[in-house]
């Protein structure tokens, strides 16, 4: 039991620290905002490390960023850009942009 925790605490910290590649918040962001204003680019950054934390500390990947900030981490969802809305990625724990 106590290894298995181990793995589990070393995984997620792996993961949350950027050294992965599906961990490395940045730059998996960048790739979906690829094209998109800067404003845009900062937002699914912010929001993939909000996310992150969120499901890290309740132990489950959130079906909608609502159940964030309902539960009071973040003040409220960006404006997505015209024709597009935020959406969790539940493989990849990011946010990413998807057409409407």
């Amino acid at each position: 039991m106590r290894a298995l925790l181990l793995s589990l605490v070393i995984l997620c910290a792996y993961a949350f620290c950027g050294c992965g590649k599906q961990g490395n918040s940045s730059s998996a962001s960048a790739k979906a905002a690829a094209g998109e204003s800067p404003q845009t680019q900062t937002a699914l950054t912010e929001l993939t490390k909000v996310l992150r934390r969120y499901s890290f500390e309740k132990r489950k990947v959130p079906q909608s960023l609502t159940e964030i900030v309902d539960a009071g981490y973040l003040q409220s969802i960006p404006e997505a850009p015209a024709g597009k809305k935020f959406v969790i990625d539940q493989k990849t724990v990011q946010v990413v942009l998807q057409k409407q």
